[in-house]
């Protein structure tokens, strides 16, 4: 059998291509938008399951079974949903690998997701057999998925439990490696148990994980960049605690981008230990995690990873390159205890360095363009291509898209959360940008949205303001925050509701005269034509997305270079 040998033979790409080949796309009967494509939800991943299941697991092909598992539960587009992203295994790698688990530690990730930072421990360790795997996920089906991928994986020592990690008590640690859910909250009961007086996930969980790890141990935990920054009482009363009372190693920012294309929050690392305070902490500012910061994260030159790894190990002195230094606690305090790198490590000391600011940013703009150039070429050949079908049906919007209306108070939104104003939205473009919340100064409600929302702006319609985001943050309640029922149509439906002619209906539904604005429930009702031809609504959503995808990376390229220019016109 042609999936035995590929297995055996430890080639993960073969058996990833004999697996879909006994996959059967099916279509919708009535369906206007393509279904969720294939790899992307659980019957398709059950029946992977069900052909590996008749498979013989031997020492030999059970790490391919593990990475042929681990390669499905990327490709599932429900990742991302509800603040819960795959981290990406070079980052799971490098925690691990930082913090260096040992053959008879306890190891716990409190949110453990589909399992990666557990079985990353276990491949560091020298007997994994030794070493005691504990991971907590609240979710049962993707509780069930970590299950299946620490088996596949062979690893018969870790114990998945499907439970709150939040509400109750739970093992000491030896060592936590985590990702905890970010950008959430939890509902006042779950929180009560907490001495910091918070309901945000991120904040939650830092207190759980310090509570929870054993004297002497240590733990790599990813978080976003809120955590390090804001200046909001819980958060800072968590940073203070884990500087006085525990041993705060290193802070390692990451650039935006790393966690494309679920997201494009800014997010950072901690590394620290239960041990009497050190006088100092390494602050790490990487600006190349080794890939690409578009949505294609493709490898790039000059990755930064490895060198901080080095540093963060003790195996060298020099920081090679990097943006680094050893802060002094007396500074962070002063500071009112933040612990970004960035207000640290802000410029590289030398002549050298502007050198090489300037060479990485050359990188990017290159990296950039190519990805421009390849996004054209689809664009182009998708123009080209046969429409010949042009027969539409007028559809009302509520039947692509829901009405989310999650308000928020301005004293639980963080400084470092993204908004977006209508003054943030280009017109008719699809251009947009996000502004940290607390240099917006809100004075109000706002609503939330998540990525591959749509924002409309119900102010003067006319001005046709509607773009896809691709990030965590907080709105004006100018703006209707729409959730597609289909993912993939969002870019498609967002590019009709710019058009001339939706403009033309929603202007006919505004009230008031000085100041007209679309009511939600009247917005509903607006009618779309959509192509009855599955083929063309496909293949006009996929030039819908790379439309705004070229128009959004031109304007992150003239950013780029205007940057570049700086740097290379800087005095020494």
């Amino acid at each position: 059998m042609a999936l035995d040998s590929a297995i055996h033979a430890g080639d993960v790409e073969s058996v990833v291509k004999i697996l879909s080949s006994t996959m059967v796309e099916t279509e919708p009967s009535d369906g206007l938008i393509t279904p969720k494509a294939m790899w992307s939800d659980l019957e398709r991943l059950s029946s992977i399951l069900k052909i590996i299941d008749c498979l013989e697991v031997e020492d030999r092909n059970r790490d391919v079974l593990g990475d042929v598992y681990e390669y499905v539960l990327s490709k599932m587009s429900t990742a991302g949903h509800y603040g819960q992203f795959r981290t990406p295994r070079h980052l799971i790698r490098f925690v691990a690998e930082a913090v260096a688990p040992k053959d008879d530690d306890l190891v716990l990730d409190p949110a453990c997701g589909t399992g990666g930072f557990l079985i990353a421990a276990a491949e560091l360790a020298k007997n994994n057999r030794l070493l005691r795997l504990v991971g907590e996920e609240i979710d049962p089906t993707i509780s069930k998925l970590a299950r299946t991928n620490v088996l596949l994986h062979g690893l018969e020592n870790a114990t998945i439990s499907t439970s709150d990690s939040l509400s109750g008590e739970g093992v000491l640690a030896d060592v936590i490696l985590a990702n905890p859910p970010f950008a959430g909250t939890v509902a006042a009961g779950r929180s009560d148990r907490f001495t910091v007086r918070t309901n945000k996930t991120e904040l939650l969980f830092l207190e759980l994980m310090m509570d929870r790890l054993a004297q002497g141990g240590r733990a790599g935990v990813v978080v976003p960049w809120g955590v390090l920054t804001s200046p909001a009482v819980a958060a800072t009363e968590i940073r203070k605690r884990l500087v006085n009372d525990f041993r705060l190693k290193s802070v390692v920012e990451l650039p935006s981008g790393v966690f494309r294309p679920y997201t494009g929050v800014r997010t950072a690392m901690l590394f620290w230990s239960n041990e009497s305070p050190a006088h100092d902490v390494l602050m790490i500012r990487i600006e190349n995690d080794g890939f690409s910061l578009d949505d294609r994260r493709e490898p790039i030159a000059g990755g930064e990873l490895s060198s901080a790894l080095a540093l963060l190990r003790g195996k060298s002195k020099a920081s090679n390159g990097l943006l680094a230094k050893r802060v002094r606690i007396s500074e962070i305090a002063a500071s009112g205890w933040r612990i970004g790198p960035s207000a640290y490590v802000d410029h590289r000391p030398h002549v050298g360095g502007q050198i090489d600011r300037a060479d990485a940013l050359v990188l990017r703009v290159s990296d950039k363009i190519k990805t421009m150039a390849a996004s054209a070429a689809k664009l182009n050949k998708l123009i080209n291509s046969d429409n010949s079908s042009q027969t539409v049906a007028r559809l009302r919007v509520s039947e692509f898209v829901d009405v989310i209306k999650r308000s928020v108070q301005p004293e639980s939104i963080g400084d470092d959360d993204r908004y977006v104003g209508l003054e943030h939205i280009s017109s008719e473009s699809g251009l947009w940008r996000s502004v940290p919340a607390g240099a917006a100064k809100l004075r109000s409600a706002k609503y939330r949205f998540m990525p591959g929302d749509i924002l409309y702006g119900k102010l003067r319609p006319n001005l046709r303001k509607c773009v896809v985001v691709d990030t965590f943050g907080v709105c004006s309640t100018d703006i209707i925050v729409l959730r597609p029922k289909e993912e993939e149509s969002a870019h498609f439906i967002a590019q009709q509701m710019r058009s001339e002619a939706f403009a033309m209906r929603a202007m006919q539904m505004v009230g008031g005269a000085n100041l007209p604005r679309i009511h939600p429930r009247d917005f509903l009702e607006i009618q779309l034509s959509i192509p009855k031809s599955l083929d063309e609504a496909r293949r006009r959503s996929k030039v819908a997305e790379l439309t705004q995808q070229l128009s959004l990376n031109a304007a992150e390229l003239s950013e780029q270079m205007r940057v570049l220019n700086q740097s290379l016109t800087q005095e020494p």
